[in-house]
C-alpha cells in the first residue's frame, strides 16, 4: 500500500448508517389517551429519523401519579383537551364506552409477542390495539380484541389464548412495570431521549423535535415543557400533559 494510503483510508467519514442508530425507548398504556395521541407521533418521528425505537407496554396503574389519574380517571375538561389535541394533528379520538377499563390483557398480549416474535412485531400489534380500542370502539378487557390483534402477526388464537391464561404473563407485565420505576419513569406517555425522559404529552411534543434534531427554544408564551404553538405556527396549542 502507497505511503500515506492507510491514513487516507482512516480519514474517510462513515455513512450515517453505518453509524448506531439513536436509541428512544416509548413507554405507554393502552389505558391513556394522550399515550395513545403520543403513539401516532413518535414511531414516525423515530422512523423519519433513522432512529431505534423501543416500545415498553407499562401498567401505569401501579405507577405514583396524583390522586384519581393514577386509576384512569379524567375531567371532562381533561377530555376536552385530549379532543382538541386530536383535531390539531389530525387523529381519530373516540372515548371508549367503558372508561376507565382494565388495559392488563392487551398490555400482557403486547409483552407475549415482543417474548415470541420480537419488537417489531409488538409493534405491529401495539397499532392494530390503539387503533381498536381508540379509535373503532373496540372494548380492550374482551379476549376478542386481542385475539384480532395477534392475528395480524400471525399469533395462532389458541397460543395466545393460552398465554394470557399463563398465570407467568401478569408476572412478566409487573416485571416490565418495575424496571420503568426504577428507570425513573412515573407517568404515560413517557419517553426517553439520550438518557433524559420527557414526561406527559407536552413534552413527547418536545421529544419529537429532539428526535427530529429540530432546534428547541421555548417561545414568547411557552414553557420548557414544549412548545405552545402547532407545526403550522398558527395554532395555539395548551398544556397537553394529561396524567397529571
Amino acid at each position: 500500500m502507497p505511503f500515506g494510503r492507510a491514513e487516507e483510508i482512516r480519514s474517510v467519514k462513515l455513512p450515517s448508517r453505518a453509524i448506531s442508530p439513536r436509541p428512544i425507548i416509548f413507554y405507554f398504556d393502552f389505558l391513556d389517551p394522550f399515550a395513545y395521541l403520543a403513539a401516532t407521533r413518535i414511531p414516525r418521528a423515530c422512523r423519519e429519523a433513522e432512529a431505534s425505537l423501543t416500545l415498553e407496554p407499562v401498567n401505569s396503574r401501579v405507577m405514583p401519579a396524583v390522586g384519581a389519574v393514577a386509576m384512569g380517571e379524567r375531567s371532562s375538561k381533561q377530555w376536552e383537551t385530549a379532543g382538541r389535541a386530536a383535531d390539531h394533528f389530525g387523529v381519530i379520538l373516540n372515548r371508549p364506552g367503558k372508561y376507565p377499563f382494565d388495559a392488563t390483557r392487551v398490555l400482557e398480549t403486547c409483552l407475549f409477542v415482543r417474548d415470541r416474535s420480537g419488537q417489531e412485531a409488538m409493534a405491529a400489534v401495539a397499532d392494530a390495539l390503539w387503533s381498536a380500542i381508540w379509535a373503532d370502539g373496540a372494548d380492550p378487557e374482551r379476549l376478542r380484541t386481542a385475539l384480532t390483534a395477534g392475528r395480524g402477526v400471525a399469533v395462532p388464537e389458541q397460543v395466545l389464548r393460552r398465554s394470557l391464561e399463563d398465570p407467568r404473563a401478569p408476572e412478566m407485565l409487573a416485571r416490565v412495570t418495575a424496571r420503568a420505576l426504577r428507570r425513573g419513569v412515573t407517568r404515560v406517555p413517557e419517553v426517553q431521549v439520550d438518557q433524559r425522559l420527557y414526561l406527559g404529552f407536552n413534552e413527547v411534543l418536545t421529544a419529537e423535535r429532539v428526535i427530529r434534531c429540530e432546534q428547541v427554544q421555548p417561545g414568547p408564551g411557552s414553557t420548557a415543557d414544549g412548545p405552545d404553538e402547532g407545526e403550522g405556527g398558527d395554532v395555539a396549542l395548551p398544556d397537553w400533559t394529561f396524567s397529571g
